[in-house]
């Protein structure tokens, strides 16, 4: 139940003892990736045909956004995202774990309006902002600017309030007003 989602490999050997004479020895050893998800998973695909706002998260009705996916779970689960880019704005106030299925297959871009937190920061992803500890994890994630105007549109790509949270693997690109030149204001 503790384990989180991720990509193990199972190796297939054929005739181990070579006990049967064969032609061909070389096609018998294929290793092939598989993906484990620990039984508390929620899923999020917003490419999904069954896809839903409410009530969802499972593999055979995954939440549509980030969002909702993180509304979803509870504390100790992990949020599973599909490919793709997902415009939306991220809060992570629960001990969860959020992880793209494929490395590098999943971008949170900047929507038109990012809103301040409570210390009036305006970021991509917002982890723990809050007076609570927060102890998310987030892995193999893609994180995308600039931000929606000109100077002072975003403050951060991803604000960690707690540094107990584990982002590993993770992408910042174009973390920035969306001006060229006149004013630098995000942090990567």
């Amino acid at each position: 139940a503790s384990t989180f989602a991720c990509t193990n490999v199972v190796i297939a050997f054929a005739n181990y003892t070579n006990s049967i004479v064969e032609g061909n020895v070389t096609n018998n050893c294929t290793p092939t990736p598989v993906v484990v998800y620990a039984a508390n998973t929620v899923f999020v695909d917003q490419a999904s045909a069954t896809a839903a706002d409410v009530s969802c998260g499972t593999d055979a009705i995954p939440c549509k956004t980030i969002t909702e996916g993180l509304a979803a779970a509870a504390d100790g689960q992990t949020v599973v995202v599909k490919s793709g880019t997902y415009v939306e704005q991220l809060s992570i106030t629960k001990n969860v774990i959020l992880a793209s299925v494929l490395k590098n297959t999943v971008f949170v871009q900047a929507p038109a309006v990012l809103v301040p937190d409570s210390n009036g920061l305006k970021s991509i992803v917002n982890i723990g902002g809050g007076a609570t500890t927060i102890n998310a994890s987030v892995i193999h994630m893609g994180v995308r600017g600039p931000g929606p105007s000109s100077c002072g549109s975003i403050s951060y790509g991803v604000f960690v309030a707690h540094p107990t949270a584990p982002i590993t693997g993770n992408q910042e690109l174009a973390v920035r007003a969306n001006t060229v030149m006149a004013c630098r204001t995000g942090v990567d």
